[in-house]
């Protein structure tokens, strides 16, 4: 009685296991298509806005765009910055030497799982400057939307380096560790 007993347990146990790595495998593939999702999102938006930047988009047409991509939250503050940014003349492309190669980084997810980050390395055509994005994102009716976008310009060389510091650490590591960044090429 106590062998069956024991092989009654083992098939429940290895199928058990089954089940679990069932669930664990598709969780870590969905996961894996929203990060890619979101990170083809991020780099579409920086696409169209070097193009918005060099006139070659149409501005409400980049509106529209942006707007697919945005949370509710944040949605109308983002267009009317846009808007007013627009109006003053002051949407200009900080990179304009081709090729346009920014660093992005992958998904990182905060440790409750309510926020996704990308963060953005793109050159600025002066070479002592970067300038970094911080693409914040928040479920919105089960899709991630952007919620925040936080932007830094940085001198990275003369005596003003020192004061970027913090910013400098900000993008470099998340959680203690290093970040990973990949090179994309906005425009050839």
């Amino acid at each position: 009685m106590n062998k069956e007993a024991a092989k009654k347990n083992l098939i429940i146990i290895h199928f058990l296991i089954l089940i679990l790595v069932y669930v664990v495998s598709a969780c870590t593939s969905n996961s894996t298509k929203q990060d890619n999702k979101i990170i083809e999102a991020v780099i579409s938006n920086e696409k169209d806005l070097v193009s918005l930047q060099l006139k070659e988009l149409d501005f409400e047409k980049y509106k529209a765009s942006a707007e697919k991509l945005l949370h509710s939250y944040f949605r109308q503050s983002y267009i009317e910055g846009m808007d007013k940014r627009h109006s003053v003349g002051a949407i200009h492309a900080l990179s304009i030497k081709t090729p346009i190669i920014y660093k992005v980084s992958k998904v990182y997810t905060d440790a409750k799982e309510e926020s996704k980050t990308v963060l953005i390395d793109s050159p600025v055509d002066d070479s002592t400057s970067r300038f970094y994005k911080r693409y914040i994102f928040k479920k919105e009716k089960d899709e991630w939307k952007l919620f925040q976008l936080r932007e830094h310009y940085v001198v990275m060389d003369g005596a003003a380096k020192d004061n970027y510091k913090r910013i400098i650490d900000l993008f470099t590591n998340y959680d203690g560790k290093p970040i990973e960044y990949s090179t994309v090429t906005i425009r050839e």
